[in-house]
């Protein structure tokens, strides 16, 4: 991470934000597993970065109509509008995206919701 902190900060926290949302509901969703990725498939820092070019969600599509899961989490908007638009089978959980307002106690109700939900 050698990007310079943002003016007014003086540390780096460990794991950012959303990967520690994801982490809570991953392990609070046990012992479902759960496979997390982009809708789009070039990395970038944030939304505002991505190229128009890149946002081809193709592969994502692909991904849910090959490993058909019974339930899918999409935070964010973007993610959200595309999980409706390549799945006809999966309960689809559109929620705020996890990299801010999420508390554990949330996080893992979310993933209590989960496991509920893809053992029904």
């Amino acid at each position: 991470q050698s990007k310079p902190l943002r003016p007014g900060r003086t540390r780096r926290n460990a794991i950012s934000p959303t990967r520690r949302v994801i982490q809570w509901i991953c392990e609070a969703a046990a012992p479902v597993k759960c496979l997390e990725t982009n809708i789009y498939s070039t990395a970038t820092p944030d939304m505002a970065s991505l190229n128009p070019c890149d946002r081809d969600a193709a592969l994502f599509g692909w991904l849910v109509q090959t490993i058909r899961p019974s339930v899918i989490v999409a935070h964010g908007i973007d993610a959200g509008r595309e999980a409706e638009r390549f799945s006809d089978h999966a309960k689809i959980f559109a929620v705020p995206h996890f990299s801010r307002g999420w508390s554990e106690k949330n996080a893992c109700e979310l993933g209590a919701e989960l496991r509920r939900s893809a053992t029904a």
